[in-house]
């Protein structure tokens, strides 16, 4: 009995190794990317290099579903020397900043002598990573998009086509450069060039750009052409994220903010025309409170964001961020503050003067606002 229960327990593990050699094969962990090169080099084959993060749940699912399945293993094993490299660790930084990783997982595939043949950006299932791999590992015919540029080709038509291939491989820094290039000189007639729109909307992010500049106080001019949702997501986007420029973050998690700065950019939106500086000011005073666990403006914040009818707090907001304190914070005389925000709210909810929060159909929150609202007093409650 003894000695079938060690013939299972062995062919079980047997079975189990085999399993897992069926994958993709990886260099040794530690290995650079000039070691797979070298490698590839040898064995004739070409390289590939997964560019991933720690906290990168796609990059997560790749390496624990896609890349172990034999149908993946047996379509990369015998034509690429395969490496995973952690873009924060070791040779990552300098690599994702050569390569202009900015997005995670990227995949780039390399040939024998370690030139770039093609990338591609996030995760899917083995069918389409296969695909795209393929679609990736294309040698060009004649100089490459990357080396007509660097010979000093500059046509319209090559800059479009060089941009469109730089926004599909999340190459920012040169994307930047090229829009920066086609939109040169064309900042308050570009609006009429399908093309260029194209370039602005996926290439600008400067707000002191001057094609942003116009855009942002000419809503009307890109509205019908890009769409109102569209146009709205751009303006919101790079004004939003600008606003990281002002802080700094330090080893123990919190943040120094440089509120002179700030406010110079805030009186920058405002003389422009570009947007509501209350909004933009409201969601990074907020950050700033929460990093710092400055409660009391924390709830300061939120009062004033819910009570200022140009700005409005959306409800999936509200309870979003009434949720964040209540596990964080002792203070009771803040929970308390809250819980009175956020009971208001419910009850004009109930009573019909507020309507509640919609989604489109393809952007719908697990649960409702109103029973996240509720949950946040619940969670207040509980604390006491």
């Amino acid at each position: 009995m003894k000695l079938s229960k060690l013939f299972t327990l062995a062919l079980m593990a047997v079975s189990a190794l085999a399993a897992s050699a069926q994958g993709m094969e990886f260099m040794p962990e530690g290995s650079t990317l000039q070691d797979a090169i070298d490698k590839a080099a040898k064995e004739d084959k070409m390289v590939f290099l997964d560019c991933y993060t720690s906290w990168c749940g796609p990059c997560k699912m790749m390496s624990n579903t896609i890349f172990p399945t034999k149908e993946v293993g047996d379509f990369m094993n015998p034509s690429y020397v395969s490496i995973k490299i952690d873009m924060e660790k070791g040779e990552g930084p300098a690599l994702a900043k050569r390569l202009e990783i900015s997005a995670y997982p990227t995949f780039v595939i390399f040939d024998k002598a370690g030139r770039e043949l093609g990338r591609a950006v996030g995760g899917s299932d083995a069918a389409k990573f296969i695909e795209r791999v393929k679609e990736n590992s294309v040698a060009p015919v004649g100089p490459s998009l990357e080396e007509r540029y660097a010979a000093g080709e500059r046509s319209r038509e090559f800059l479009l086509a060089y941009f469109d291939d730089l926004n599909k491989k999340y190459r920012k820094q040169q994307r930047t450069a090229i829009a920066e290039m086609l939109l040169d000189g064309k900042a308050e007639t570009f609006a009429s060039d399908s093309a260029l729109v194209y370039v602005f909307a996926n290439g600008i992010n400067d707000p002191y750009h001057p094609a942003f500049i116009y855009a942002a106080s000419h809503p009307e001019a890109l509205k019908p052409i890009m769409g109102e949702n569209a146009y709205n997501d751009k303006i919101r986007g790079v004004l939003s994220e600008n606003c990281n420029r002002f802080l700094k973050k330090n080893a123990n998690g919190t943040l120094d903010f440089d509120k002179e700065g700030f406010d110079k950019y805030l009186a920058f939106i405002k003389d422009n025309n570009m947007s509501n500086p209350l909004e933009y000011k409201l969601r990074t005073l907020i950050v700033v409170a929460e990093r710092n666990s400055d409660w009391k403006t924390y709830v300061d914040v939120i009062n004033e964001w819910t009570s200022d009818k140009s700005v409005d707090m959306t409800d999936f907001t509200l309870a979003f961020r009434a949720s964040n304190i209540v596990d964080r914070c002792d203070d009771k005389k803040q929970l308390k503050r809250l819980k009175k925000i956020v009971q208001k709210r419910c009850d004009d909810l109930k009573s019909g003067r507020r309507p509640e929060q919609t989604f489109p159909a393809n952007r719908q929150p697990p649960k409702s606002p109103t029973v996240m609202l509720k949950e946040a007093i619940e969670k207040i409650d509980a604390k006491k």
